[in-house]
């Protein structure tokens, strides 16, 4: 049996179905607009007839209104008038409106014998009913009223609450649904628009009625030019469809000409568009490897750049109290008490200076991978004792310590377990406050030594706990002082040399927990006990012009000079403190340190501006020493800048300067 095969149809047939397929949906848009528009007007003509109604039932009420209104006129006059009923208390409610009335309550009858209503009014004396005032309504005089609030052809009627005309003509409303219904308009009967509502207080209902053959009418006039223009548009989209596909027909086979040139072209256009979308590709892989390393030399560049700001920060605070104690050595015998405190800050100082050193170059070996162990056989809980011994005697009474240590061997270079402790220990003593806790626990748990130093001051940063062991990373206001946050750096490395590892978390109840884990040796042999020297005790603080800064050494050792130079000199180490002292000396020159904890230097300055004016001339004293930093104290208020260590020939013209 032969298959049958469809004809394809020609440009022409498709021009016509693609002419066909704009013009279908236009025709059926155009009916529905029109059928739409028809009963949109339709909903507009119960709407007006509603409108109508209630403008009717509002006019009806005021009227209504005005009665009761005149009739209390009337009764605040205590007067009789011809066109009011006066009725006694005691005179029988023969009528339900007059019941009312008597009943104290104002009343409007519903149609009475004779087409007329009435409105009556109680009128109390001392409290008690005096009589009731009644006063009827003309019909008439309300038919006209509604007549008044109509247009074209409506008619409107007044019905009391039995269904009895009041005024108008008798409408084709069932008295049942003008009960249930306060207001309604709707199409009663196929040609009238029926709508009423109800009057207030009354009982009565305005019912509108209006023709819609008129209205019907009017729309059917405003529908037929619309009606054919659509029919028009249709036609001439017809005969353009025609012409369109004429056209269509005789530039099918030029298109189809075109189009086979064109797929050619493509083709070559296609090749040459992959070569070229795979040397963008090379060129975007190799231009975003180049703004990565940009942007990882930037990164690089300001940590050196905070690094090293950081860096000259840290070495001129003990450069300054070394400075300041080398001036209290040249002026003061070798026997005084003063001059050895001194020579003890210098000593401590250059333990920090060496310290700082220490750290710079141990990070550089780790970094490089220069650095080798010394390994021997370790009591970590002996190493751990006497760390915590030496952090516990220069913290002093500052801190409570729980310390529980289990004996547990490790294989491991006693030196570098030491910078592990001691770091770890310091890191604990800075951050936590005076009268805090810091737990010291050693384990061996799995056949590990798990050693936990915790303490209870502010924990770390959620921002900073990732990086907390990164080189360089630190936080910028410790409650005890600073660091170049090499500190945890060194104690990662060290301890991941000696193949174990290190963490970092926040205890839920406040404080920041460490803990260290090392391979254990099974077998316990004894370990060499080492002893640690004690740090030499602080000096105790003076209180003398002055001098607001953190650093101990540096303000005693500044306050003694400045002493020994006959200046009447007070201390103290943070801005509220030097805020209550300024309050009460009324000085003529402060000196302060801008990295004070808490409130800076720069809000001090600020502080001391609004409370002492320009009595007082402020001197920045500072690590930074930037044009930014210069600009910056400046602004806060400060009369000069002064970077640490101290130049004591400017300080002490400045303070000469001053009057002090």
């Amino acid at each position: 049996m032969p298959r049958l095969t469809r004809k394809p149809s020609s440009p022409r047939q498709l021009a016509l179905l693609l002419a066909l397929s704009g013009i279908a949906p236009l025709a059926i848009v155009a009916t529905v607009l029109l059928v739409a528009l028809w009963r949109t007007h339709q909903a507009q003509l119960v709407q007006v007839s509603g409108a109508q109604a209630q403008v009717a039932a509002a006019a009806v009420e005021h009227r209504v209104d005005a009665t009761i209104e005149r009739l209390r006129a009337i009764a605040a006059a205590d007067a009789r008038t011809p066109d009011a009923v006066w009725l006694p208390p005691d005179a029988p409610g023969d009528q339900p409106h007059r019941a009312r009335a008597l009943a104290g309550e104002v009343a409007v009858s519903g149609r009475l014998a004779g087409g007329a209503v009435e409105v009556a009014v109680p009128v109390f004396r001392d409290g008690r009913l005096a009589y009731v005032l009644a006063a009827p309504l003309s019909p008439a005089e309300l038919a006209a009223l509604l007549q008044g609030r109509l247009r074209g052809r409506a008619s409107a009627a007044i019905i009391d609450a039995e269904g009895a005309v009041i005024a108008g003509e008798a409408p084709a409303v069932p008295l049942q649904r003008l009960r249930e219904q306060r207001a309604g308009a709707e199409r009663l009967v196929p040609d009238t628009i029926t709508a009423w509502r109800r009057v207030s207080g009354t009982g009565w209902s305005v019912v509108v009625t209006a023709p819609r053959a008129d209205a019907e009418a009017a729309l059917a006039r405003e529908l037929a030019p619309l009606a054919a223009l659509l029919v028009a548009v249709l036609v001439a989209s017809g005969f353009f469809a025609w012409l369109a596909a004429r056209r269509l027909a005789a530039a099918a086979d030029e298109t189809r000409r075109l189009a086979r040139e064109l797929e050619e072209r493509l083709e070559r256009t296609a090749a040459a568009e992959a070569s070229r979308a795979r040397a963008d590709a090379e060129r975007a892989r190799l231009f975003a490897e180049e703004q990565r390393a940009r942007r990882q030399a930037e990164a690089a560049n300001r940590a050196k750049d905070e690094f090293l700001a950081m860096l000259g920060h840290e070495l001129r605070n003990p450069l300054g109290a070394i400075g300041n104690a080398l001036r209290v050595l040249e002026r003061l015998p070798s026997s005084s008490a003063d001059h050895k405190a001194a020579r003890e800050i210098i000593g401590r100082q250059t333990e920090h200076l060496a310290k700082i050193v220490d750290d710079l170059l141990d990070v550089g070996r780790l970094v490089s991978g220069r650095i080798s162990l010394r390994r021997h056989l370790l009591d970590l809980a002996q190493a751990a004792a006497a760390a915590v011994g030496t952090a516990r005697a220069g913290s002093g009474a500052a801190h409570e310590w729980q310390v529980q240590l289990a004996p547990v061997l490790v294989s491991a270079d006693p030196t570098r377990i030491d910078q592990v402790l001691a770091n770890l220990l310091a890191n604990a003593v800075t951050f936590t406050p005076s009268g805090g806790c810091i737990g010291v626990r050693l384990e061996r748990e799995a056949g590990e030594a798990v050693l936990t130093v915790e303490d209870n001051g502010p924990g770390i940063r959620p921002d900073l706990l990732p990086y907390v062991f990164e080189l360089f990373a630190r936080d910028v206001a410790p409650p005890q002082g600073g660091g170049l946050g090499l500190g945890l750096t060194l104690v990662r490395r060290l301890v991941e040399l000696h193949g174990g590892s290190v963490s970092a978390a926040n205890r839920p109840d406040g404080g920041a927990r460490f803990v260290v884990r090392l391979p254990a040796i099974p077998d316990p042999e004894p370990a060499e006990r080492r002893t640690r020297p004690l740090p030499s005790p602080r000096p105790a603080r003076q209180a003398r012009v002055l001098i607001v800064e953190d650093n101990d050494d540096a303000r005693v050792m500044l306050q003694r000079v400045l002493q020994a130079e006959g200046h009447l000199v007070s201390a103290a180490s943070d801005a509220k403190a030097g805020l209550e002292a300024a309050m009460a000396g009324s000085p003529n020159l402060a000196v302060i340190d801008i990295g004070l904890p808490g409130m800076d230097g720069y809000e001090l300055a600020r502080a001391l501006r609004e409370r002492l004016g320009s009595g007082v001339r402020l001197v920045a004293l500072t690590g930074y020493g930037t044009p930014a930093d210069r600009q910056r104290a400046g602004e806060a208020g400060f009369d000069a800048h002064l970077t640490k260590p101290v130049d004591f020939e400017r300080l002490l013209g400045l303070i000469a300067e001053a009057g002090a």
